[in-house]
C-alpha cells in the first residue's frame, strides 16, 4: 500500500515537472516572434566530451547587461572567436536567448513528453495498487 502511494506521488511529481518544461519550451520556441533581436558575439568554444563545440555568445541586452547564451552544439565550429552573431533574447530574462540562424530544436519537447509520459505511468501503476 505504501510502495502504491510512492508510485503516485512520484507520478504526480514528474507529471506536474513537465508543465514547466513545456512553458520553457514554448517560450524559447517563440522567442523570435517575441523577443528582441540584437547582435552579440562569439566570445568563446565549449568542447564537450563527445567531440562536439558549442559557441558560447555573448550579448548586451537594452539595458546594457552582459549576458550570454550557447550555440547547439555540433561536430564542427560554427562560429570563429569574435565572428558578430544575431540571437533573440527576452527582456525580462525569462528564458535563455537563441541565435537567430538556428532551428528551434525537438529536444525539449521531447524530454517533456518522457516526463509526461513516466508520470502518468506511475500514477496509473500506483492508482491500480493502491484501490
Amino acid at each position: 500500500m505504501v510502495a502504491a502511494w510512492v508510485l503516485i506521488g512520484l507520478g504526480l511529481f514528474c507529471f506536474g515537472g513537465a508543465f514547466p518544461l513545456y512553458v520553457r519550451a514554448n517560450r524559447r520556441r517563440t522567442l523570435p516572434r517575441w523577443g528582441t533581436r540584437t547582435t552579440g558575439w562569439c566570445a568563446n568554444l565549449n568542447w564537450t566530451t563527445r567531440g562536439s563545440v558549442s559557441c558560447v555568445i555573448a550579448y548586451d541586452d537594452a539595458t546594457n547587461v552582459r549576458r550570454a547564451t550557447r550555440s547547439a552544439p555540433g561536430k564542427s565550429i560554427k562560429y570563429a572567436v569574435g565572428t558578430p552573431v544575431d540571437v533573440f533574447y527576452d527582456p525580462q530574462a525569462r528564458v535563455e536567448a537563441v541565435v537567430a540562424e538556428e532551428r528551434f530544436s525537438w529536444v525539449e519537447y521531447f524530454v517533456v513528453f518522457v516526463a509526461a509520459a513516466f508520470g502518468a505511468l506511475f500514477f496509473l501503476l500506483g492508482a491500480s495498487a493502491a484501490f
